[in-house]
């Protein structure tokens, strides 16, 4: 599932993505509040500044008036403008004064738009506590921007900044905003890892997949990952596929690596070298989970997908084997054996051998019998080979049972 990590930086970018601070409510609603015109309003609710008349100059001109004069929802208005800096350079220093001002005179949602800017990393401000008073308070109250508080406090509880008094109230208010499409994925990850809840695949498939259907990434990849796992609902390689794709497609980095893994392997779609290969370049364009290293390797080694490339196929093994992916050292040993892509050596090869022979890898004992065997890098000791040729096919190494038996029948006949 998705880490912290990547659940930061979609918070982080909800303001600056488009994502307004009151989403998707009615406007006849809005107009009630009479601290804001209706004009103000749209520039609030809108991703698409040709609804609005005015600049966001002219908005300014209009609008830092009022917000002087001591009207709240015009400072939060101004202090919008300035935080999304789309018409205007952006001015985080008078966003948050404008915010800050807002909140000191009891508009709480100055201190949601603050909270957004300080898990954007844009407010440094002392007053966390007060921030989340705040959001608790416009959640309670049912504020038009009470999705908004929700999400905040879900963001700053994944910083490490905000634990609820009582978490079933928590996850009360974030079921009842059951058609956001965040707060869904991100009640989906917490039931994932039991993260103030019971653990629950069931209902953690249910927010992720609601969330999925509505386009959102990162929770594609969820559900990638829970059909792949079979989690919560039965396994099934092709639905995972199929959303692990999904993500792929939308750029999450993840979606990529999984696409290309299951390319590789041929698991829920047909085996493509060359798909194989695009994603995973894809991936490493930007991610560096060794794993994605390793398989790129095998497809410049086997010349699958991409030109065959021994020096290349090192380089990635190497990475990969370096960053602690164990099943790297086989393929790595393989390569120093032979001198392909590296000058030979048998006594790294020999290192790397028993590193992957530890670690479960067959065929790695079976070349260290066949080094045992050839006398490469050691002393030949056929007892050796024999046992460990034994050891490789147990473990399903078809190659070592020829060996295996010719040097069994060589054995019988001196």
């Amino acid at each position: 599932m998705k880490n912290s990590v990547v659940w930061l930086v979609l918070v982080c970018s909800l303001m600056l993505s488009g994502v307004r601070p009151v989403q998707a409510l009615d406007l006849e609603r809005l107009k009630e509040d009479t601290r804001i015109n209706r004009e103000l309003l749209m520039y609030i609710l809108t991703d698409d500044l040709a609804n609005l008349k005015v600049s966001d100059e002219e908005l300014l001109v209009r609008f830092i008036p009022l917000a002087e004069s001591g009207d709240t929802g015009a400072m939060t208005a101004v202090g919008g403008i300035y935080y999304l800096g789309r018409q205007i350079p952006q001015d985080t220093e008078k966003a948050a004064d404008y915010y800050s001002r807002a909140a000191e005179q009891g508009y709480d949602f100055g201190y949601v738009m603050l909270g957004y800017m300080y898990v954007d990393g844009m407010y440094h401000g002392d007053n966390i506590a007060k921030i989340i008073e705040g959001a608790e308070r416009g959640i309670r109250n049912n504020t038009l921007y009470k999705a908004n508080a929700t999400l905040l406090l879900a963001g700053l509880r994944k910083l490490g900044e905000y634990e609820p008094e009582d978490m079933d109230e928590f996850v009360a208010w974030l079921e009842d905003e059951p058609d956001n499409k965040y707060i869904q994925y991100y009640l989906g990850d917490i039931y994932y890892q039991g993260d103030g809840v019971e653990q629950d695949y069931d209902t953690a498939f249910y927010w992720s997949m609601k969330s999925a259907k509505q386009g959102f990434d990162n929770a594609e990849f969820n559900v990638g990952v829970l059909y792949f796992d079979g989690f919560g609902v039965e396994q099934d390689f092709v639905q995972a596929f199929f959303w692990f794709h999904k993500a792929a497609e939308q750029g999450v980095a993840e979606g990529e690596l999984y696409s290309g893994l299951l390319y590789y392997r041929g698991f829920g779609v047909e085996q493509d070298y060359v798909q194989a290969a695009y994603w995973l370049k894809k991936y490493l364009a930007v991610g560096s989970d060794p794993i994605a290293k390793l398989f790129l390797g095998r497809c410049y080694y086997l010349g699958k997908g991409v030109e065959k490339n021994d020096k290349e196929a090192f380089r990635l093994y190497k990475e990969a084997y370096a960053a602690g992916e164990l099943e790297a050292a086989g393929d790595l040993g393989y390569l120093y054996f032979n001198g392909y892509g590296v000058e030979q050596d048998y006594n790294t090869a020999k290192e790397l051998f028993e590193v992957a022979y530890q670690d479960g890898n067959a065929a790695a004992a079976g070349m260290l019998g066949v080094m045992y065997e050839m006398g490469c890098g050691v002393e030949p000791d056929k007892d050796k080979a024999i046992e460990y040729y034994k050891i490789a096919v147990a473990g399903g190494d078809e190659g070592s049972k020829k060996n295996l038996d010719n040097l069994l029948s060589t054995a019988n006949n001196e």
